[in-house]
């Protein structure tokens, strides 16, 4: 249903606009031109009431009657639909049988055509256009911007109704007895979207270089082919984050069953400012195919990798959010926002006497404290898939690690100790939370230095023969002092 064209079909014999045109007295032959010359109270007024709602569960295979129906099953009344009645200036007091006739064919202009006769705007689902003279008219659907459903939420009308003729009266076959009817009740539908549905699997992801993948599921509306509804185009746009490298579109289904590959096309874009921007495109033979079986869930799966923590704003830094655009016949609609969460461990490498910080300690981050005590598994990060981590001028980052809002656990092992320092091979546990590097988990560890061989005490010894050499000298001279004393006694 174009808003501005009839691309989706005639509407005038069918439920959308005509008001059982094909069966009403006024069209197709003799019996018409009778009912019109005998019957139509040319100074009366009537009126055309819209009804606007979406297209019902199952659409309805009934044509129109003119007359009030029930509300279609699984339709939702619409609010905020503006028309435009235009009166075409056609006479019917003077017209020809074979005029009359030849209204079986008349079609409402692609643009507003004739005198303009009113404006309104859908309220509880309706509007009613009053005060019209006989006459034939044009009703266009101008604005569906506003569109929300009685609820209030958003309509996101996707296919609109194509403009459709009203004749002021229309013969009505009610309960087998035809009459004219000059108050006109009409049921135009339109195509609704609801917003596609965009989730995040990273439960496979532990650090930076691994994947995050993004099901995605896309409701394809339902429409009326009776009606010459048609789907135009759908494009499924996600402008990726920064922060994440696209990798494929993968697991494309519709209702459940693979997704011919020729349906679609999808085309990453080259990186920009913001990040990559990905592209899927139901091509003309997804789109034929669709609107023979439409109402359905189109899913597939953005698979990308994670390449950072930072770059967005320190508010967002270590969230990583992601949403898709759907674009259905024009009308554009974006999914929810969903995010994956990461964080970052900072390591402080310091003397264990004097907080000196130290160089050239190196560290392994683990998943689990076994795999810690057992320095088996470490966690490789990144492209390169490094999986030790030094420190420089006392500090090393672990960049890029899988969090959760409440925090996640990993071990950290040093490999290496600083030259002259003792290794300590204890597991520490670290909990990271969501953040930028700079925002990083920080753990101090500490070191003690090597122990060196003993050293003798210096000149110990030698004092020690000092003395006791001194003291044998003291003794010699003692000695020989009392021998000379005594000899010289004896003397």
């Amino acid at each position: 249903m174009g808003v501005k064209t009839q691309a989706l079909g005639k509407r005038i014999l069918a439920g959308l606009g005509m008001l059982a045109l094909a069966t009403a007295g006024i069209i197709g032959g003799a019996g018409a031109a009778n009912a019109a010359e005998g019957n139509i109270d040319f100074g009366a007024e009537g009126s055309i009431t819209v009804h606007k709602y979406s297209q019902p569960t199952t659409p309805s295979t009934e044509p129109a009657t003119g007359l009030e129906q029930d509300v279609p099953a699984g339709a939702q009344l619409i609010n905020g639909v503006a028309f435009q009645v235009y009166n075409s200036g056609i006479d019917l007091e003077n017209y020809t049988q074979a005029q009359w006739d030849a209204i079986d064919t008349l079609t409402a202009p692609a643009t507003p055509t004739g005198t303009l006769a009113g404006t309104g705007v859908t309220d509880n689902g309706e509007y009613t256009f009053g005060e019209l003279p006989v006459g034939v008219y044009y009703v266009y659907e101008t604005d569906v911007t506003n569109a929300t459903f009685a609820n209030g939420t958003p309509a996101n009308i996707a296919t609109t109704a194509a403009p459709w003729v009203v004749v002021v009266p229309t013969a009505i076959t009610d309960n087998d007895v035809t009459n004219w009817v000059y108050d006109i009740h009409v049921y135009p539908k339109n195509t609704t979207t609801t917003a596609p549905v965009k989730a995040v699997d990273d439960s496979a992801a532990v650090a930076l270089g691994d994947t995050v993948t993004w099901p995605v599921t896309v409701n394809v509306p339902q429409i009326n082919t009776a009606q010459g509804d048609a789907f135009t185009s759908i494009v499924l746009t996600d402008d990726l984050d920064s922060r994440l490298d696209f990798v494929s579109i993968s697991n494309v289904q519709y209702k459940g069953a693979a997704f011919d590959a020729s349906y679609y096309t999808v085309a990453p874009a080259a990186a920009t400012a913001n990040g990559p921007v990905v592209t899927l495109t139901i091509t003309p033979a997804g789109l034929t195919y669709l609107t023979g079986n439409s109402n359905g869930q189109l899913t597939f799966d953005i698979v990308t990798t994670v390449n950072s923590i930072d770059g967005i704003g320190d508010e967002e830094a270590g969230f990583i959010t992601n949403i898709i655009n759907q674009n259905i016949n024009g009308t554009d609609v974006d999914s929810n926002e969903v995010e994956t969460l990461w964080g970052a461990v900072r390591i402080v490498k310091q003397d264990a006497t004097n907080d000196d910080l130290l160089d050239g300690a190196v560290f392994s981050v683990y998943a689990t404290e076994a795999d810690a005590a057992a320095r088996t598994n470490p966690i490789q990060v990144g492209a390169t898939d490094q999986t030790t981590f030094e420190t420089v001028d006392g500090v090393v980052t672990i960049p890029g690690l899988k969090a959760t809002a409440e925090g996640t656990s990993y071990w950290i092992v040093e490999i290496e100790a600083p030259a002259g320092y003792v290794l300590d091979q204890t597991p520490r546990e670290v909990t990271v939370t969501p953040g930028s590097t700079t925002d990083a988990f920080e753990i101090a560890v500490d070191n003690t230095k090597q122990d060196f061989p003993g050293l003798p005490i210096t000149g110990a010894n030698g004092a020690l023969l000092f003395g006791l050499g001194g003291a044998a000298v003291l003794a010699i001279g003692l000695g020989l002092a009392l021998r000379a004393r005594r000899n010289h006694t004896s003397a």
